[in-house]
Formats: C-alpha cells, structure tokens, sequence
C-alpha cells in the first residue's frame, strides 16, 4: 500500500493497513466508483444508457419482504451461474444488488455531490 513493494498482507491485515491510511479497501473503491456511475446512468448525465435487459421496477407489491421501490433496478437475465462468462465484468449486473441496498433517500439525491 503506498509505494511498498512486494509485501502481501492478510485479508485483516490490509483492512487495518486502510482504516489507518483512511482509504476504502480496493473492493469497496470499485463498487463506489460502479455506483456513481449507475447514478449518473439513471439520472441521464451521461449518454449511456441501461441496457434493454435492465429496467427501473415498474409496479407495486404488498408483500412485506418485498423491498423494491421506483428507483429498484430489476433484471431480465436470471441470475448467472459459474458456467456464465459472459456478463461476469457486465457493470451493469456486477452493481445492481449494491444499488438496490442503497437507502431510497439516498438514491433520490438531486445532486452527485449529495449521492456521494
């Protein structure tokens, strides 16, 4: 970490090594920077667009462990399994599961600045 060659820590060991530098762990890093961007697809600030098999939810459930909300993404692909290479860097599905965990207030956020 920072500049240090060829030193392996264990997974515990790295996550101290980051708290203390006061930086997100490389996994966490990437999923933010997959989130910010699927912000910025929803929200039209960029020309990408979700792919066709990949649409807001659209309709209501009273079904208490039901969680989907307006800003819920939901898949037509069924889940992958080990055999899918496919769509395995798809960014789209790689944070889908992430964005739909995120708070609805959050994802409501009218600006960047506010959903990071």
């Amino acid at each position: 970490i920072l500049g240090e060659e060829y030193v392996k820590y264990s997974s515990f060991e790295y996550l101290v090594r980051c708290r203390n530098l006061r930086i997100l762990p490389l996994q966490y890093h990437l999923l933010s920077k997959d989130l910010v961007f699927l912000y910025k697809v929803i929200n039209d600030t960029i020309t990408t667009k979700l792919p066709n098999y990949i649409s807001l939810f659209e309709g209501s459930s009273r079904l208490r462990s039901c969680t989907l909300d307006s800003l819920s993404l939901v898949s037509a692909r069924p889940p992958r399994t080990d055999n899918d290479v496919s769509f395995r860097c798809n960014v789209f599905l790689r944070s889908l599961r992430a964005w739909n965990d995120i708070p609805l207030d959050i994802r409501e956020s009218e600006s960047l600045a506010l959903f990071k």
